[in-house]
């Protein structure tokens, strides 16, 4: 399965002379060691990616999920699903070695063109490297650009595959859980939150789905939730995206109901951090969100500042928080 060694693709450790992070003695550095992929793959890792093939129409959202990490490799699953959450396949790929993991993007030197920068992301600008392939072969030139995310070891948060220039495959990461995100929202949110009531989500719900023109249990980003007039409205466009969680461009009614329930009670959270500034800088983040290890809060602080501007905005704040409390099924 092309989607299973793909996500078995992992980086060498930086800051390694580059001839230690070769697998082999042509190939080119890999910048995760197998010790730093074992680090960022916790037990309860989940990483979901919108998978889209030549050989189908419709993409499919595949979870990687991992169930055990031990000192020399790690147990794991891949779910697929349709974009409307019906389970199509559960394949056990059973346990790996962290060496393993690493080896699949051992790629040959003389066809590899690496390159650091910031990556444009579905979790905001991460710092990383993209990885430029070109081989030719009796089908035609191959190439294939993968991203891997410094702060994320282990798969590429995006994967696309070119033959002849056309398109053929593509796999990109839109949500990330590394298992302690719960543990965090619970401690900002502690004394902070009131979640709306059941009867306020649904009044508000149902009023929400009286956009939903075509009566597909969705509402659509243009021409049903945006329409001409409020394409250019940029308040209505955040809107939008903060509600969209699983970034499929439309709004469930869990979406919507997760919205309506929590996002008055994230805004309060926020202000109880950052007072009423509209800008929460580091020091302020790590002092008062409540999370008890100030390099947890740290850690935290660097997901919720999703431009990478060393300051977290409301608009930040709401869709990280709407993201983490939000289920992966």
């Amino acid at each position: 399965m092309r989607f299973a060694l793909v996500l078995l693709l992992a980086l060498g450790a930086i800051g390694l002379a580059e001839d230690d992070r070769r697998m082999q003695p042509d190939h080119a550095p890999t910048p995760f060691t197998a010790e730093e992929i074992r680090a960022g793959c916790p037990s309860g890792r989940v990483s979901v990616f919108r998978v889209e093939t030549e050989a189908s129409p419709d993409p499919t959202d595949q979870s990687f999920v991992f169930k055990a990490n031990t000192p020399t490799g790690a147990s794991f699953h891949i779910v697929q699903r349709s974009l409307d959450g019906e389970e199509q396949m559960r394949t056990p790929l059973g346990t790996k070695t962290w060496e393993e993991f690493r080896r699949h993007a051992s790629y040959p030197a003389a066809s590899t063109t690496i390159k650091k920068g910031t990556l444009d992301t579905n979790l905001g600008k991460l710092e990383g490297m993209t990885y430029l392939v070109k081989t030719k072969g009796p089908k035609g030139e191959m190439v294939t650009r993968a991203e891997f995310a410094t702060r994320i070891p282990g798969p590429p948060v995006r994967f696309i595959e070119k033959r002849d220039g056309k398109r053929i495959y593509s796999m990109i990461l839109v949500r990330h859980r590394d298992g302690n995100e719960a543990a965090l929202i619970e401690q900002m949110g502690k004394g902070r939150t009131k979640p709306e009531s059941d009867e306020h989500v649904k009044t508000r719900t149902d009023k929400y789905f009286k956009q939903d023109k075509d009566g597909d249990g969705f509402v659509r980003e243009y021409g049903e939730r945006i329409t001409s007039s409020m394409a250019m409205n940029p308040s209505i466009q955040r809107q939008f995206k903060r509600i969209d969680v699983t970034r499929d461009g439309r709004h469930s009614r869990a979406e919507v109901e997760h919205y309506y329930r929590h996002d008055n009670s994230i805004f309060a959270v926020y202000r109880a951090i950052a007072g009423e500034d509209d800008k929460l800088d580091r020091k302020t983040f790590v002092a008062k969100s409540g999370i008890t290890d100030p390099k947890a809060a740290a850690r935290a602080f660097a997901w919720f500042d999703r431009d990478a501007d060393g300051n977290v905005t409301t608009l930040e704040f709401r869709t990280v928080w709407a993201d983490w409390t939000f289920p992966i099924p």
